[in-house]
């Protein structure tokens, strides 16, 4: 008796995962017992630190031309409380770096199998530390790159507006002028940094921690699985990155638009901890003193943290979405016809 091999899948649809992804996020923030899968998804959100599209890197490259000041490298160097303070710092960020990166899994899990949990961050540790350690190599010089450049603008940038300050005759237009080039510039070195390495930061950050929970893989193995599978399926892949474009410029708008309500919902929280440490920094000297720029600077750090929670809770609709979406296209990108293709559950 002869038996017929089964049809190979269908390639995957960028058009498909966008709709499953719509009615997913409908399901899972809408009807019956969304507040219990709102307060599960924030949470994971929240500790993950996702941000609908993704938020803009910090304008790191300001730091090196500050370095120019002597009294700044004295306040700082030769001070070992604040020598201190800066090894806790990075030590503790980098630890809630790869603790961060397991929720950014139970969220993809939550969404997958449409039950958020908050507590599913928990079975992704060491998962979660492999891929932000995995991640950091191949990120790490892309961001190192964005630096350098915003470095050389803002040395450049630093000179002028000093120069101009030393003239008495500069008028306050001036000033502005000098302050809006150099915003400008630091959008030109940002906007095309941003443009070109898109579809690296999408294939590290969004496919390949979709084919870890979807596959169980380690993130090296996820990577060289949606690499095959992008070899396999090269203009639909090439269509998804295309719309993620439009998707980051939307996130993106949809963050700004965000932000100003945002602060005026934690207003009352980040007024209390700036004015707090404002007055703590005071009577510790003043910002003149490391003690006084340590109070202050945890403060504001709390607060920068307040409002960041509260922008990652107002942008989880797009957060679900997005990922939704990757979860989709990764799910129907399996070249191997052999292997159950493994989609979330709403698509089902």
């Amino acid at each position: 008796m002869s038996s017929t091999a089964p049809p190979p899948p269908p390639p995957p649809s960028v058009g498909r995962a966008i709709t499953v992804a719509l009615e997913t996020t409908q399901r899972l923030l809408t009807g019956s017992g969304r507040a219990k899968r709102w307060r599960s998804l924030v949470t994971l959100a929240m500790m993950a630190g996702l941000v609908g599209a993704g938020a803009a890197p910090p304008p790191l490259g300001l730091l090196p031309p500050l370095w120019n000041d002597p009294a700044l490298r004295h306040t700082v160097f030769d001070n070992r409380g604040v020598v201190a303070a800066l090894v806790f710092l990075t030590s503790f960020l980098v630890l809630m770096g790869g603790i961060g990166r397991s929720f950014t899994l139970g969220f993809l899990e939550s969404l997958a199998t449409t039950t958020p949990d908050a507590r599913s961050y928990r079975r992704y540790l060491g998962a979660g530390a492999a891929h932000f350690a995995w991640s950091s190599a191949l990120s790490i010089p892309l961001y190192l790159l964005l630096f350098g450049g915003e470095s050389l603008v803002a040395r450049e940038s630093l000179a002028q507006i000093t120069r101009a300050l030393s003239v008495s005759t500069t008028t306050d237009s001036e000033l502005v002028g000098l302050a809006l080039s150099a915003s400008f510039k630091f959008l030109l070195v940002l906007i095309p940094w941003t443009v070109a390495i898109l579809p690296v930061m999408v294939t590290i950050y969004e496919f390949v921690p979709a084919a870890m929970v979807l596959r169980g893989l380690p993130p090296g193995a996820a990577f060289r699985w949606m690499a095959t599978s992008a070899g396999k399926y090269p203009r639909q892949f090439s269509l998804f990155l295309a719309l993620r474009y439009l998707v980051q410029l939307a996130g993106n708008l949809a963050a700004l638009l965000a932000l100003l309500p945002c602060m005026l919902v934690s207003s009352p929280v980040l007024g209390a901890l700036l004015a707090g440490g404002w007055q703590l920094s005071r009577r510790l000297g003043g910002l003149g003193t490391a003690g006084g720029v340590a109070a202050f600077t945890v403060c504001v750090l709390v607060a920068a943290v307040v409002l960041y929670g509260t922008l990652c809770a107002a942008l989880l609709p797009v957060s679900v979405f997005i990922n939704c979406v990757a979860l989709q296209f990764v799910g129907q990108s399996d070249p191997n016809p052999d292997h159950a293709r493994p989609m979330c559950t709403a698509g089902a």
